[in-house]
């Protein structure tokens, strides 16, 4: 799926920055090559192992209160896709999802 997300965004001119575990891969929310804050980030409500997008979201709120965090999942009927403003996201996207979904969910973001 990263690979899938990587290559869509590229596509569409965005620069991509992909980490299996956010918190354990980087300590901010910063580009390593720029020192600038993400535009957006991508989380998946669901990682096995690892801390899922509800829980990410809430420590990533506290680092950036204005993070813009779009919701990713394959259970599409769970109450955190159906209310994700709830939760600090400002997007959802269930899987599968195509280019042109990708692509919605980032315009609203950054146009």
């Amino acid at each position: 799926m990263c690979n899938f997300i990587f290559n869509l965004t590229n596509k569409l001119l965005f620069s991509v920055v992909l980490t299996a575990f956010l918190f354990s891969a980087t300590p901010c929310l910063s580009d390593d090559n720029s020192n600038e804050p993400f535009g957006a980030v991508i989380l998946d409500l669901t990682i096995k192992g690892g801390m899922g997008g509800e829980q990410t979201i809430r420590e990533l709120l506290k680092i950036d209160p204005d993070v813009k965090a779009i919701l990713s999942s394959g259970y599409f009927n769970d109450p955190v896709m159906a209310d994700f403003h709830k939760y600090g996201f400002v997007g959802a996207m269930a899987k599968p999802y195509e280019k042109k979904n990708l692509k919605e969910a980032l315009e609203k973001i950054f146009l």
